[in-house]
């Protein structure tokens, strides 16, 4: 019996894809190893690996990207396990961050090009036009983000069916 034993799923509604996660969460000993210190330096290790193979030629090339990514994954997610452990104030922190940097990066260029519209048609001279332009950049990009977000909100939360 391996460390990477699969469980048996008895609602069997576990897709293929989080197979691993149940197992991970299923076995605390796994999730340990794998975040931990010693997943930690595999992962380094293949990820040096991968930064090795670049020099190999064009069939090293491709495998360089595959081991580049495995290994500095791996690595990331044992960084992140131990802010969790460590320091989970600042961990929930980050995350709050990084949740709403994914709505900023997918907002940002709509907003500013609706703004570069707006300052190619209205041609402002004064500064007080070029800063309340300004302004509506930034009022869009916060409104598009708040409006993304309950969207993504929205659409993740299970059905709920009147009782």
């Amino acid at each position: 019996m391996g460390a990477f034993r699969v469980l048996p799923d008895p609602s069997r509604r576990i897709r293929d894809r989080n197979r691993v996660l149940f197992v991970v969460r299923q076995r605390p000993d796994v999730a340990g190893w794998i975040l931990g210190w010693r997943g930690a330096l595999i992962s380094l290790a293949v990820w040096v690996a991968g930064s090795a193979l670049v020099y190999t030629g064009p069939a090293g090339w491709i495998a360089a990207d595959l081991f580049i990514a495995v290994g500095l994954t791996g690595a990331a997610l044992a960084l992140a396990n131990m802010f969790a452990l460590r320091m989970p104030r600042l961990f929930a922190r980050v995350c709050w961050v990084g949740e709403w940097s994914l709505y900023l990066f997918l907002v940002h260029l709509i907003a500013g090009y609706v703004t570069a519209q707006l300052y190619i048609a209205l041609r402002p001279t004064s500064p007080l036009a070029i800063a309340s332009l300004f302004a509506s950049t930034i009022v869009l990009t916060v409104a598009g983000c708040a409006l993304l977000r309950a969207i993504d909100r929205n659409f993740a939360s299970p059905v709920r069916r009147p009782s």
